[in-house]
C-alpha cells in the first residue's frame, strides 16, 4: 500500500534532518502526530534510518541537530537521497518490513536500572560526605564503594542496552541485503532506481549526475 501523503511528508522530513533543521525529538513528534497511523511499510523503514543518524548517547539528552561535527556524511546523504527519491515514486516497498524490537522489554528494564542507579548517586555522595565529616570512616568507605559499584552497574546496563539494539539492527540489515539490490534501497532493483532517475524531484536531483550506484 502506497500512502502518498505520508511519503511526501516523510520526504520533507528527510530534507529537514539532512540539512540540520530539526532534532531527534522534533522528528519523533512529527512522525507520531502525522505519520504514526500510516500502513505503508516504507514509512517505518525510512524513518528508522533517520533516527540512526543521530548520536544516541547525545541526542537522547540534548536537542542535537545534524550540523557541524554531527553533520551527515556524503555517503549517508546519498543513501537518504535515494530514499527520498523512492518516497516520491509510486513503487511498493518490497523489502521485509521493519520488525519490532523483541528485546524492548529487556532494554527498558536495563535503562530503568541505569536511571535508578544514576539518581541514587547524589544521595550516596551526600551520605558519604556527612559520614566522613562525622568521623564515621567505615560508613564513608562503604558509600564510596557503593558509588563505584553504581558507576560500574550503570555503565554495564547502558552498554548492554545498546548491544541489544545493535544486534537487532544487524539482523534486520542482513535480511534487507538478501532480499534485493541493497545498494539502491529502498528500491528493490537497479532498474526501478534508474527509471525513477528520469524525473528526479527536489533534493534527489543530485543523483542524476552520477553514473551507476
Amino acid at each position: 500500500m502506497v500512502d502518498r501523503f505520508a511519503r511526501r511528508r516523510l520526504a520533507e522530513l528527510v530534507r529537514h534532518v539532512v540539512s540540520g533543521r530539526i532534532c531527534r525529538d522534533e522528528l519523533e513528534c512529527e512522525l507520531e502526530e502525522n505519520l504514526g497511523q500510516s500502513c505503508d511499510p516504507a514509512i517505518a523503514a525510512v524513518a528508522a534510518e533517520l533516527f540512526v543518524l543521530f548520536p544516541s548517547n547525545v541526542s537522547e539528552l540534548w536537542p542535537i541537530r545534524l550540523r557541524g561535527r554531527y553533520r551527515v556524511s556524503k555517503q549517508e546523504k546519498r543513501r537518504l537521497a535515494v530514499a527520498a527519491l523512492f518516497l516520491y515514486s509510486e513503487r511498493e516497498y518490497r523489502y521485509p518490513p521493519l520488525e519490532k524490537f523483541r528485546g524492548a522489554g529487556r532494554d527498558c528494564c536495563l535503562m530503568l536500572v541505569c536511571a535508578i542507579v544514576l539518581l541514587s548517586m547524589p544521595f550516596q555522595v551526600t551520605i558519604g560526605a556527612i559520614a566522613f565529616a562525622s568521623g564515621w570512616l567505615l560508613v564513608a568507605l562503604g558509600c564510596v564503594a557503593m558509588l563505584i559499584a553504581s558507576c560500574i552497574l550503570s555503565r554495564f546496563c547502558y552498554r548492554r542496552s545498546k548491544q541489544f539494539v545493535t544486534k537487532w539492527r544487524q539482523n534486520h540489515q542482513q535480511k534487507l541485503e538478501s532480499a534485493g539490490h541493497y545498494e539502491v534501497w529502498p528500491f528493490i532493483e537497479h532498474d526501478e532506481f534508474e527509471q525513477a532517475l528520469l524525473h528526479p524531484p527536489l533534493l534527489c536531483g543530485i543523483l542524476s549526475s552520477q553514473n551507476g550506484v
